[in-house]
Order: C-alpha cells, then structure tokens, then sequence
C-alpha cells in the first residue's frame, strides 16, 4: 500500500525525522519496500502565473505569454 507522509500525520502528532518513522513502521511489523520522495524528481519545474497573452507577429499557433 502506498500512502503519503503528510496523510501519516494527519492521524499522528509527531516531530520526528522520516528515518525514525520508518524504522518505527518496521518494529511494529509493517514491511517497508521503498521510500519515495517525487519532489526531488519534479524539484527542476518552476511555476508561472501568465496574467496575459496576445498572438504572435510571427506564427499563427503561437501566443506571447505575459
């Protein structure tokens, strides 16, 4: 079963590290497989807000971004 750190914490107050709930998951029987963080993957994207655009002078399939 796959589920988020984030969703663990909503049913456990807790401070502690991600390597000490792991190891608390595997003392009480829960076998764990992998830990898998997507935000290093995804770390390289930005996010943008584009507040306005307008057609390109140059291409019909293209707009300018603002």
């Amino acid at each position: 079963m796959k589920f988020a750190l984030s969703h663990l914490k909503e049913f456990i107050e807790t401070n502690a590290s991600l390597k000490d709930i792991t190891s608390a998951l595997t003392r009480v029987g829960l076998e764990l497989e992998s830990v898998y963080n997507p935000g290093e993957t995804l770390g390289a994207f930005k996010v943008a807000h584009i507040e306005e655009t307008e057609k390109h002078p140059s291409a019909d399939k293209l707009k300018i971004c603002k």
